[in-house]
């Protein structure tokens, strides 16, 4: 009895090394997003984060940095006078969060381009979740033509409703009717009426003469 309960205090006290050296050795993430995709996509649709070419010529030339979110191969074959090349699958590199963070600290605008507007919609969105709120997305698609870098704008179109919206308030004004559950009644078969048939009885054979 004295060894099986020296066994279980030896137990316990590796168990609870084996938790002060997990808690000691934990490490926190470096980059932790500070809002949800709800509202990333809510401010996706109400803010408007697309900026124009002729909104950029607006803006005071100290108030925003250019970033190319394209690979330094795309960036190193052409890019927009004066942008710096942050490629989308390394914004959480140590220096480049170190490079978004003066801009917010300094009140800069991180206007971002790639090919097109898409291309630059998941830095964006890293970006604003991590909790820069800043960073612009330029409504351009670029291409090469002669080896000639070039850069066009593009136009965005905007629904005149939101239909999400337009739905839902239908359905609670019940205008549009809300399918139910369909529900569905198994039959029952009836029984099977088993009749029975008579057998007949053979004649008895007829003796010969």
């Amino acid at each position: 009895e004295l060894e099986k309960t020296k066994r279980i205090s030896v137990s316990a006290v590796i168990f609870l090394l084996v938790i002060v050296i997990g808690l000691l050795t934990f490490r926190r993430p470096k980059h932790v997003f500070s809002t949800d995709a709800k509202t990333t996509l809510n401010e996706l649709l109400t803010a408007d984060p697309i900026i124009t070419s002729s909104g950029l010529k607006a803006m005071d030339t100290a108030s925003y940095v250019m970033v190319d979110v394209r690979s330094a191969y795309e960036y190193n074959k052409g890019h927009l006078p004066g942008a710096s090349n942050i490629a989308h699958n390394e914004v959480l590199n140590d220096d480049n969060v170190r490079f978004f963070k003066n801009l917010t600290a300094d009140n800069k605008v991180a206007v971002l381009y790639g090919e097109n507007p898409n291309w630059a919609l998941g830095t964006w969105m890293t970006l604003y979740q991590l909790g820069y709120t800043n960073p612009k997305i330029l409504a351009i698609e670029t291409q090469y033509n002669d080896k000639i870098f070039i850069a066009k704008d593009v136009q965005i179109e905007k629904p005149d409703l939101d239909y999400g919206k337009t739905l839902d308030s239908l359905k609670t004004k019940k205008q549009i009717p809300v399918a139910e559950p369909v529900k569905v009644i198994q039959k029952k078969e009836a029984p099977k009426v088993v009749v029975p048939v008579e057998k007949k009885k053979k004649s008895a054979p007829e003796g010969g003469c």
